[in-house]
Parts: structure tokens; sequence; C-alpha cells
């Protein structure tokens, strides 16, 4: 709305700022929250009071009555009684700043995730990681640790979350892949007391890739863990997956990383416990032979076999984007709108997908505009049936009225 006021005398400016209306309500928001947060500064650095001591004095100048109004805020803000409409100075500073910023006329509701294409989830895992170049060390064409990563991602963790996977987070039990997370730092192997910050650093000279600054650093977010520190992933029971997700698991073990460990080895490089690796050196990158897959690299990885997917699918015209849902979080909307389908509750959908708070889940319960409409459509069937049609009033179709139209004008 700006801070001028057009009067019949001319503009007029109370707070002398003369700041012209704002095009992007967003972008106003922005900027009133880059001054709010550097006010936060001063009043931490002592170069302005505390917002309880403005209360005595209204300026009247343009700066300081801008800086009382977002101390009023902060007032209001955190203040038991907010919800009271009494004659408070904050509350009063604070509809002076509403008048001045303008009222939020949207209501912003949660939109439904993007999603990865179901109907190339498959042609993805199965060929789009094929590179067509034979590799001399696991004898395939595959560029194995992004395909295992993105085999991974199936049970619904984030990109980052198994890079930090050892070895022993993954088994085989009654013909089924059984995968836990492990806090990168917190969690103890074999029910000890020393951790794994503490082994990385006493065993590999190592610090956890959650705390580290260089190529191999990998975010971790606070998942839902036990009292342990760590979490099982659970993966969809879609129809061949746990053969397909034991059968990759053996193959990555026994073809990719143990040969690739072994050349490591014999190069003298340090040994580590991770168990995504790289497969070759790349000596322009810095790295070696059986380092820590990294971040850059699978995002690489991804894009390099989603483009292969496409060339392979001419019909499908997409990219990877997180607006068409087919990044790897894609792949994680998909999971949890797939649990959403087959029923579960959002209590079920919290643990499985590790969110501490269940109303993160609820996002991926939301149903696409187009679902929504074959919802109507499926309705609008039922309401036609015969069964439905007596208990519902009816609108008269256009060719009722014509036929009335054609006996009025007969006769």
């Amino acid at each position: 709305m700006g801070t001028i006021i057009p009067t019949p005398s001319g503009l007029y400016d109370e707070t002398g700022l003369y700041w012209s209306p704002c095009p992007s309500l967003d972008l106003l928001k922005s900027l009133g929250f880059s001054l709010e947060k550097f006010l936060d500064y001063l009043r931490i650095n002592d170069r302005i009071g505390d917002p309880a001591n403005l209360y005595d004095i209204m300026p009247s100048d343009g700066p300081d009555y801008l800086e009382s109004t977002f101390a009023a805020i902060k007032v209001s803000g955190f203040s038991f009684l907010k919800h009271l409409n009494n004659d408070d100075p904050a509350q009063k500073q604070t509809r002076m700043f509403s008048r001045i910023i303008g009222k939020e006329d949207r209501t912003y509701t949660p939109s439904p995730t993007k999603r990865f294409p179901v109907q190339l989830l498959i042609p993805f895992l199965s060929e789009g990681f094929d590179t067509g170049n034979l590799d001399s060390i696991t004898q395939t064409t595959f560029d194995e640790t992004g395909r295992m990563l993105a085999i991974l991602l199936l049970g619904g963790s984030r990109r980052s979350e198994p890079l930090h996977l050892w070895t022993n987070d993954l088994h085989v039990v009654d013909d089924r892949l059984v995968v836990f997370l492990r806090h990168p730092q917190q969690f103890c192997d074999g029910g000890g007391t020393e951790n794994r910050q503490s082994t990385l650093i006493r065993k590999y000279n190592m610090l956890p890739r959650n705390i580290r600054a260089d190529k191999c650093k990998a975010g971790w977010k606070n998942l839902l863990l036990d009292n342990d520190f760590s979490c099982q992933m659970h993966f969809l029971p879609w129809p061949g997956a746990r053969e397909f997700l034991v059968r990759s698991y053996y193959h990555y073990i026994k073809n990719v990383r143990n040969p690739v460990m072994r050349i490591r080895k014999h190069r003298g490089l340090p040994d580590h416990p991770f168990f995504l690796i790289n497969t070759r050196a790349i000596p322009s990158q810095g790295t070696e032979i059986g380092d820590p897959y990294t971040v850059a690299a699978s995002i690489g990885s991804w894009r390099r076999a989603f483009a292969r997917t496409i060339a392979k699918n001419p019909s499908v015209t997409l990219h990877v984007s997180k607006y068409h849902g087919t990044t790897p979080h894609g792949l994680r909307h998909l999971y949890g709108h797939t649990l959403a389908s087959l029923g579960h509750n959002e209590i079920a959908i919290q643990k499985m997908m590790h969110h501490k708070s269940p109303l993160s889940s609820r996002v991926y319960t939301l149903s696409t505009d187009s679902e929504i409409n074959r919802i109507f459509q499926e309705v609008e069937a039922r309401l036609a049936d015969s069964e439905f049609a007596p208990k519902f009033p009816a609108f008269r179709s256009v060719s009722s009225l014509l036929d009335d139209f054609v006996r009025i004008a007969i006769g």
C-alpha cells in the first residue's frame, strides 16, 4: 500500500518515507521480514532499546516510528493477551503497521506434492542408468552406484540420507532387504558406548558426513528416531519389489563395492565403512576410486539417467524439475502418496516417512486436481444410476426441453 496518502492539498506521508505501493505483496513481506531480522540484530547488540521500553514514547518521525512499530509487533506476537482487543500500545502500533503493509487477502492451502511419474519408475531404474559403456571393474554398462541410490530411495528417504549408510546398516532377513537409517554421529554400533562420530575419528580419521565442509558433506534432517538413534526404512510392497531389492543389494555388494574396495586397498588408500562409493577415480575433482559417493555425483547421475529414460520414451516430454516431480524428492512424494492411497493414516505415514510431526505427512494425503475431477466423475455416474436417481433432484436435460418446445409448437 505504501506510505503515501493522497489529500486535496497534495500527497502526504506522516512517516516521511514516501514509499510507493509495492507491486508484490510477497516481496514486501520478504523485505519486512528482513528488516525485522535486522532489528533483532540491533537489539541483541544493544543498538536499540528493548521493545518493552518503547511504550512510553510514541515517536512521530519516520525511522523511529517504524522501529517502534516493529518492536510492538514483537511484543504483540509474544504477548499472552494478544487475543484481547484493548488499547495496548503494541496493538495500536501493529494496526498502524497493517495499514501500511496491507491485509493479506489470500488463504494459503498446501498444494498436492509433485510425485515421480509412476509409469516411468520401472523404465528409469531398468534402463535409465545404462550408460552403454562397459566398466572394466564392474563388468557392466550401468552406473551402478547411482542406480543403487535410486533403488534405496524407494524406501521413502531423502536423497542424502542413504549416503550415510554403513555396510552393516543393510541386511537380508527372510529374503527381505532390511535397511536402517542411523544417526551419523550418535548411534552406537553393537550396543556399545562408542558412537559413530568417535568410531569414524578413531578408526578412519574421518568426520561424520553431516558435519563435514568438503565435497563429502551430506545433509541429515531431524528424523523420527528410536531411543538408539536409528529407524528402519520400509519399502513399498510393489509386486516383485522384494526380490528386486534383494537381487540389487547382492549384486552391488558382490560385483561393485567389494572389487572396487579391493582395488582401493591395493592402491594404498584408506578404508571406510560407507556403503555407496565412487566406482572410479576422477582426478580433476580430487576423487579417488572407492571414495564415499557424493551429493554432487548423485545429482549428475540422476539427471543423466532421466535424460536416457526420456530418450527411450519419446512420448514423454518431461525433464528433471521439482515442478514435474522428477527429482529424487519426487520419489519420496510418490512414496508418501502411495501410502495414503493404500489407506494408511497420518500417524502410520509419519512413522514410515520418519517425520517428527504428523502434520508434515498431511501434504501427501492431498489429492491433485485431476484426481478430484475423477472423483466427481465417479460421483456423477453414481448419482445418475437408477438406484440413486430418485433420491436426488434432477435438472431437466436440453433434449427434454426441446421435446416440450416441439410439442408446444406443433400444438
